[in-house]
């Protein structure tokens, strides 16, 4: 189980119990704009964090702020190559823009950057081009504008490999 923690947030492997917390997030009209998963229902949703259980190198987080103890986003990370993790994530309206998911965003890649089991050299966004704040976390992450697609901006960190003494 991925557990790290922040002066404000814990980021955990979410559970299925985490299910409906996280769908009425998805449901909220600022991030439904952006993200797009493929679950109808709390149920199917509890499905595809369940699938995640399961998998070493993917992640269905959930973003928990300490001081209200709640649920506040998610960060969704699929590995689609042994050397690539394809992220996604989202937060709920009230708590953006107070810099909440940089914090989230580089407390994850952090913590993938100074495990030595997990081997990726390369972190990938996909984000809307019309989505200005997640283009900023991105910035404050780190990440470097690879690509611009015609509505999408593509954002890559490069994780170089540790030098082991």
């Amino acid at each position: 189980m991925f557990v790290v923690e922040t002066n404000r947030l814990i980021l955990k492997s979410a559970t299925t119990e985490d299910a409906s917390a996280l769908f009425d997030i998805l449901g909220e009209d600022q991030v439904k704009k952006y993200i797009h998963l493929n679950c109808s229902d709390v149920d199917s949703l509890a499905k595809e964090i369940n699938n995640f259980l399961y998998k070493k190198d993917s992640f269905f987080l959930k973003i928990i702020d300490k001081s209200s103890k709640k649920i506040i986003g998610s960060i969704v990370a699929l590995n689609n190559s042994n050397s690539t993790l394809n992220i996604s994530y989202f937060i709920s309206g009230p708590y953006q823009n107070q810099g909440f998911m940089a914090e989230a965003l580089r407390a994850f890649i952090n913590d993938l950057y100074n495990d030595i089991d997990y081997n990726f050299l390369r972190l990938e966004f996909t984000i809307k081009k019309d989505n200005i704040p997640s283009n900023k976390v991105m910035e404050k992450s780190g990440a470097k504008l690879f690509r611009e697609l015609k509505d999408d901006n593509i954002y890559r960190i490069k994780i170089e490999p540790l030098e082991l003494l």
